[in-house]
């Protein structure tokens, strides 16, 4: 480990002097004097330097272990995914049954065989669909599931979790068209922008963009979403694990896809070496970890550091990645 990666004091001396060398490329050495300059100066290939970024300074312990020991900032959370994450992220026109297991390789490297076995694909419109869930998993869900656990478990502020399923109209022909209710689609309700698009918005529609920017709203003011004339919105907890669902109505169930988020746990916690820190999942599963023989169900007991680049969290931090493998979507 160098110097720089186990002292953040010389880390941050030498972060000043790639800034001054900056600041002396645009011939501005003083902050006044680069206040000045037009912002178009500030692009381009910033005189050669080339800052890289150190955990030594602004995260001194991956997102998993700062919440697993409680040593986050312990505020009320609001978090949360949509139903059809990867509709508006992933192309899957072209997957097919026989060719699913490549296809998942090509978009995020191998994975082991139990997840691919967690979404069924016998046919080519299952095969697509099945990328899109398994995508959606991989990159969001069990990201907010995780996150809600770990503050459940470990903090004293509420979490609130949310599983968006509402389908706005996108239009025919639009570079939208079939994302349903996708990465991103929440934001025009959340944030009752529905009139920045002129679509066939329903009665529904408004009805839902007037509740979520509520709770929004409410949740900034003061930690709490819940509010008058307003569906209650229940605090996630590990013993009941409770999520609100925005639709038309809107609704509490359980965490959605459940079965699969906890294929990928046990993955996870194969190769972490150890539990998830906090434990909420169904007793069926928790029978199932205790299995001696569960590596080789997982497809794992050959080599478990085959597949460590699949273990990451997100948390509002960018991914930890175990391995030199990483994804290529990271």
């Amino acid at each position: 480990m160098s110097r720089s990666n186990s002292d953040p004091s010389s880390s941050w001396q030498m972060q000043n002097m790639t800034e001054k060398k900056y600041a002396l490329s645009l011939s501005a050495p003083t902050v006044k004097e680069l206040r000045r300059l037009p912002a178009g100066q500030f692009t381009g290939n910033a005189g050669g330097v080339v800052q890289r970024g150190d955990r030594a300074v602004c995260a001194p312990a991956s997102p998993y272990e700062t919440f697993a020991s409680g040593r986050q900032n312990d505020v009320p959370l609001l978090i949360g995914s949509n139903a059809e994450e990867a509709r508006a992220i992933v192309d899957v026109s072209h997957d097919t049954a026989a060719g699913f297991a490549n296809d998942l390789e090509r978009s995020v490297g191998q994975i082991p065989p139990a997840l691919i076995a967690a979404y069924p694909h016998a046919t080519d419109e299952a095969a697509r669909r099945a990328h899109l869930d398994l995508e959606r998993d991989l990159r969001f869900g069990w990201d907010m599931w995780a996150w809600a656990r770990l503050q459940a478990g470990t903090g004293q502020s509420p979490v609130f979790d949310y599983t968006f399923r509402q389908q706005p109209p996108f239009p025919a022909g639009s570079v939208y068209a079939g994302w349903g209710a996708s990465h991103y689609a929440e934001l025009w309700y959340a944030l009752d922008h529905l009139d920045q698009s002129p679509w066939n918005w329903t009665a529904a529609d408004r009805r839902l963009a007037e509740e979520m920017s509520s709770y929004w709203v409410d949740f900034a003011r003061s930690g709490d979403p819940n509010g008058p004339d307003l569906p209650l919105w229940p605090a996630f907890t590990n013993a009941g694990g409770r999520v609100q669902y925005f639709a038309d109505p809107i609704t509490v169930e359980g965490v959605a896809n459940i079965k699969c988020l906890t294929v990928f746990d046990s993955v996870y916690n194969i190769v972490r070496g150890k539990q998830f820190a906090v434990q909420n999942v169904p007793l069926w599963y928790r029978n199932r970890v205790q299995n001696d023989n569960l590596q080789s169900q997982l497809g794992l007991a050959a080599s478990p550091k085959r597949w460590r680049g699949l273990l990451f969290i997100a948390l509002g931090d960018p991914m930890l990645v175990l391995s030199d493998k990483i994804p290529r979507f990271l």
